[in-house]
């Protein structure tokens, strides 16, 4: 799709979601707007990823939307870049980059290629700023409500939670009462986030025992980069520096709290659904030791 195929269309009222999402009460994540003829689809994040769909059976370009029909902004330039390009190409090009990396999730007959949207999703230093503020006194919270349930229950005493719940809890180990984790009993924290129709952010949920993501995201910068037409900021982070920041929470889990461990990722194997990241995190060595892979019995 080219510039002399789109037609000027006016902004919708303030988008609602996914005209067929709200037709048929699917779920849906983020809002994408037709470029020719202005449909509301839902991006590649959905379930039924009716904006790429639709782009894909009649070559129109798709843009990101605020909630009120708007740009975001930060996206000015990329949406003029894929209004020059063929969508259809650029979504094949994420395919096969994705392909080629091998990036896959799932297990058994349920594992697919990485689900990637063709639009980049953009988060500006100040919102960037204000996420990581967060999510670090999250996970400091997370840490002492862990340290404290496996210590003096604090939380019990001043009657915020009943011990029962935490007795009854399915994740509780009682053989880890009183047992001191240098680096915390969470060190790594993963937490998935949902942008509302308000444009805020918002955590739908933590996951502490088994935290994938971190090969995920710097697989997600390396196809954008490849496989859509527009120019990388100046200035961005680099995902890669996650994985000097995962050596040192392995290396400030050693048993005495310091020195030089030796580290070994311990997986189940391919039929586990991150699979491709337990690989990459043994290729990476992020705590700098030999590279290796267990797999669990």
């Amino acid at each position: 799709m080219h510039r002399d195929q789109i037609a000027v269309v006016d902004l919708p009222e303030p988008v609602a979601g996914c005209e067929e999402c709200l037709a048929t009460g699917s779920r849906w994540v983020h809002p994408r707007m037709c470029q020719t003829c202005g449909r509301i689809g839902c991006c590649d994040s959905s379930p039924d990823r009716h904006a790429s769909r639709h782009a894909e059976a009649s070559g129109h370009p798709i843009r990101a939307l605020k909630a009120d029909g708007g740009t975001r902004p930060g996206y000015e330039g990329i949406a003029g870049a894929l209004a020059a390009a063929d969508l259809g190409a650029v979504t094949a090009a994420v395919g096969r980059a994705t392909a080629a990396l091998g990036v896959s999730f799932g297990k058994g007959r349920k594992r697919r290629p990485f689900q990637l949207d063709a639009v980049p999703r953009l988060l500006g230093a100040s919102e960037w700023h204000g996420l990581a503020v967060g999510m670090r006194q999250r996970a400091r919270a997370l840490n002492a409500f862990i340290a404290d349930v496996y210590g003096d229950r604090r939380i019990v005493a001043a009657g915020v939670m009943p011990a029962r719940v935490i007795d009854s809890a399915e994740g509780y180990e009682p053989d880890l009462v009183g047992v001191v984790a240098p680096g915390g009993h969470a060190p790594v924290v993963g937490f998935d986030l949902v942008r509302g129709g308000d444009g805020r952010f918002s955590i739908l949920e933590e996951n502490l025992r088994t935290p994938s993501g971190l090969a995920y995201s710097r697989a997600a910068r390396l196809i954008i980069d490849e496989a859509v037409p527009c120019e990388a900021p100046g200035e961005r982070l680099d995902p890669g520096a996650s994985y000097a920041a995962l050596g040192s929470a392995i290396r400030a889990a050693a048993p005495d709290g310091g020195g030089d461990p030796s580290a070994a990722v311990l997986s189940d194997g391919p039929t586990n659904s991150a699979w491709y990241e337990h690989r990459e995190l043994a290729l990476r060595r992020p705590c700098g030791a030999a590279r290796a892979l267990v797999r669990a019995p």
